[in-house]
């Protein structure tokens, strides 16, 4: 049995009363879970089940499965727009952490900067007022000196983690390779970056490739924080309809089971920005056989 809305929202071409009595299995082409799912109740018994988030034809469908007196009802609803609502929020908080970001990294920029190129151009102009009956007192000047260096490096690394000014003047590949390069002098881990040269078959955003570029720093950071390994790669492919951010590790690796239970805040963030460009995000892991995270972005039209 099925009514119109069903029909509808199943995207089946044939008249209602020609579904009635034919096997459902035959409209679920599309929808594996829901079809899985079925499959399992036929094979196991019937029993309750909710899908709270698919997509077919262009639609997201909510699908709630509950058993009855010798049968199943299936109830699916449209939640397009309440999906698209969310979505359109968490683009706007994704929004206000950049511009939130790029005000700091000005801040730091613009402000703390200069300052402290001052502070070092006094000191060593200090410097040069002692004779050598000061040794002791310009050996300390020169470890200030030294100490303001290291947090003028600090300040513009920090600066550049906030807002990537490299990806505006060469592009999401140069960044990625810097953000590699700079990782590399302050990590015991051997991280390399390789791309394949191609560029894109479609203009990417702006904003797609700051996403893209913040996928790729947090796969890197939880590799650091958490892999152990010594050696790291990322790589980023672009083929003629996707790109392919991968990173893959020798470390510790982790038990796959026991990802959701992980669920840290980084990875929420990667899941997301992968949702908001289209495309989707795979881990494959086993303990003591490293991590390799794959995260696929569709190019078929612009990515925004």
């Amino acid at each position: 049995m099925v009514n119109e809305t069903a029909v509808k929202l199943l995207n089946i071409q044939i008249a209602i009363n020609d579904v009635v009595d034919t096997n459902i299995f035959e409209y679920l082409e599309e929808l594996n879970d829901l079809r899985d799912q079925l499959q399992s109740c036929l094979k196991k018994g019937r029993k309750a089940f909710h899908i709270s988030e698919t997509s077919l034809g262009g639609k997201c469908l909510s699908i709630k499965v509950q058993p009855i007196l010798n049968g199943q009802t299936i109830n699916i609803e449209d939640i397009s727009e309440r999906v698209a609502a969310r979505q359109a929020a968490f683009n706007a908080i994704l929004e206000g952490q950049e511009n939130e970001r790029q005000r700091l990294a000005s801040e730091i920029h613009d402000g703390l900067g200069p300052m402290l190129s001052t502070i070092r151009l006094k000191t060593e102009a200090l410097k040069e007022n002692f004779t050598t009956e000061g040794a002791k007192l310009l050996q300390e000047i020169s470890q200030i000196v030294g100490l303001i260096d290291t947090i003028t490096d600090d300040t513009r690394n920090i600066s550049h983690a906030l807002s990537p000014s490299s990806l505006k003047k060469l592009g999401l590949v140069a960044s990625l390779h810097s953000l590699c390069e700079n990782a590399n002098e302050h990590s015991k881990s051997n991280i390399q970056f390789m791309s394949n040269g191609k560029k894109p078959s479609k203009k990417l955003a702006e904003q797609a490739k700051l996403n893209i570029y913040r996928v790729g720093q947090e796969l890197l950071n939880d590799a650091l924080k958490y892999s152990q390994a010594e050696n790291i790669n990322l790589q980023l492919t672009f083929h003629k309809d996707e790109l392919l951010l991968t990173i893959e590790d020798d470390g510790i690796g982790f038990d796959k089971k026991k990802l959701q239970e992980k669920n840290g805040i980084g990875l929420m963030n990667i899941e997301s920005r992968t949702k908001v460009l289209g495309g989707t995000f795979e881990v494959d892991s086993q303990p003591d056989h490293g991590v390799s995270a794959s995260i696929y972005i569709p190019l078929s039209k612009e990515t925004d």
